[in-house]
């Protein structure tokens, strides 16, 4: 994330350097979704909100930062279960998976129309 030259345990294992710096709360997951993995300009923001209702942005929340093993498309039954960022689960107690991606997609939402003045 931003090194000019990547340790060489980032350049190896790419997945598990992820997994032991991956952003650990909501404001720095939002943050960093917002300047690193969001692949919509601010003025497309509204666009990506309409398309699917941000299914898709909330699935990739869940995936990119550990924060459950899926986002529970409505149609399944099956609940998922946390994700692998244990040091975020710590953090925030007992809220089921998709509440907190739900509270992390809010966040970025929230930043991201702060950023764009509305």
């Amino acid at each position: 994330m931003g090194d000019s030259k990547p340790s060489l345990l980032a350049r190896l294992f790419p997945n598990l350097h992820w997994r032991w710096t991956c952003p650990d709360n909501i404001d720095d997951i939002a943050s960093d979704f917002i300047n690193n993995r969001n692949t919509y300009s601010l003025d497309d923001w509204p666009i990506a909100l309409t398309q699917d209702d941000g299914f898709g942005l909330r699935r990739r929340i869940s995936a990119i930062y550990g924060v459950a093993q899926y986002y529970k498309h409505p149609n399944r039954d099956d609940l998922p279960a946390p994700g692998w960022n244990r040091r975020l689960w710590k953090s925030v107690g007992s809220i089921a998976p998709e509440q907190l991606v739900d509270v992390i997609f809010d966040r970025v939402a929230t930043l991201i129309s702060e950023a764009r003045g509305a």
